[in-house]
């Protein structure tokens, strides 16, 4: 039970770390003035440059390059925790605030033909045209559900493997 808040304690200080740097206001205010300029445009997805990331706190962004996931869903977090201290109606209005990444990705820019299995769980850049691939079938993220006597709807979310979200 002791890894379990071990796990959550950590991820709270990752969270911590990438809310530090997106409260740039003592620097040149560039992240602080892209998330005001996303709340009034109301739209839910920032855009990071990793190079700014990578000047500001190079650990976060060597472990977003090798552990994505748990990194991303804390920036995601961050993100939304920053979003509600300047505007909290705002952030409540969405479940959830996305992050985008550009900027250089180094080695981790491959081609559909470079792009192979030592890459999961790590952030990449691919790049290149799709010249053939198979159906996919699509997948129920979430359903809602009324009731005509109980005038009432529910919502219920579906996850699996490729979902950032943990299981219910």
């Amino acid at each position: 039970m002791a890894s379990v808040e071990d796990n959550a304690l950590y991820l709270r200080e990752i969270q911590r770390e990438y809310i530090n740097f997106l409260d740039d206001e003592n620097d040149n205010g560039t992240y602080q003035k892209k998330v005001l300029s996303m709340i009034s445009s109301g739209h839910h997805r920032l855009i990071v440059n990793l190079n700014h990331l990578r000047n500001k706190n190079k650990e976060r962004t060597n472990k977003l390059y090798t552990s994505a996931h748990e990194e991303i869903i804390s920036f995601q977090n961050a993100l939304k925790e920053y979003v509600s201290t300047h505007n909290y109606a705002y952030s409540s209005k969405y479940d959830e605030f996305l992050i985008g990444f550009e900027g250089s990705f180094g080695d981790r820019h491959v081609s559909p033909r470079t792009l192979k299995s030592q890459y999961l769980n790590s952030l990449v850049c691919c790049e290149g045209i799709v010249t053939k691939c198979s159906s996919v079938n699509p997948k129920l993220c979430r359903s809602v559900h009324y009731c005509p006597k109980t005038l009432k709807t529910f919502e219920r979310r579906y996850t699996d493997l490729t979902s950032l979200e943990s299981f219910p």
